[in-house]
């Protein structure tokens, strides 16, 4: 294990497996923490790529050299293009997966990436000083050691869900967890 990390991502979902994958890509010394590492990239019971709502992300993904577009062109089974009867403005390209195959060929390319180390675990607090992320602290053997001093260039990024009818005026917030 190295003795320090310029990123660490937290989560195994599809937008820790692209930030991880990113950074290493980048040559930013990474950790991607998950709670197990078999369960990266797994997908749910309607194992889709793209859509309406997600196909524009795919794509800029895919166009700025993400995971995503290449394991789906290994593990699609069908790919379609929804709603052709109408406008091209609202066409939305979407692929099934072999729900099997896609989070194995993620973990493989994931493996092969240089810069990048799966560790199994869970951060259960961030430690931070006057504020600014200092270090993952209740995460066992992460050593952590923020990479620079000026906190316009440094971020922790958390999931957010927002109840209510305006996005500023929130009728209720709580941090988002899967467990």
């Amino acid at each position: 294990m190295a003795n320090r990390f310029d990123v660490i991502v937290i989560g195994g979902g599809h937008a820790g497996i692209e930030a991880a994958w990113a950074a290493a890509q980048l040559g930013a010394s990474t950790a991607l923490i998950t709670f197990q590492r078999d369960a990266i990239g797994r997908m749910s019971c309607n194992p889709a790529i793209g859509g309406l709502g997600k196909g524009h992300m795919v794509r800029e993904i895919d166009a700025l050299g993400g995971l995503m577009g290449l394991a789906t062109d290994s593990a699609g089974i069908q790919f379609r293009m929804l709603n052709r009867s109408k406008g091209p403005a609202v066409w939305a390209p979407r692929a099934q997966c072999d729900r099997e195959a896609y989070p194995r060929i993620i973990q493989e390319l994931l493996s092969q990436a240089r810069n990048l180390e799966i560790i199994e675990g869970s951060v259960e607090e961030i430690e931070t000083e006057a504020t600014k992320p200092h270090g993952a602290t209740k995460c066992e053997d992460v050593p952590w050691t923020p990479p620079v001093k000026d906190t316009a260039q440094r971020a922790v990024a958390h999931g957010t869900v927002r109840r209510g009818t305006h996005p500023t005026r929130c009728i209720k917030t709580h941090p988002t967890s899967r467990y």
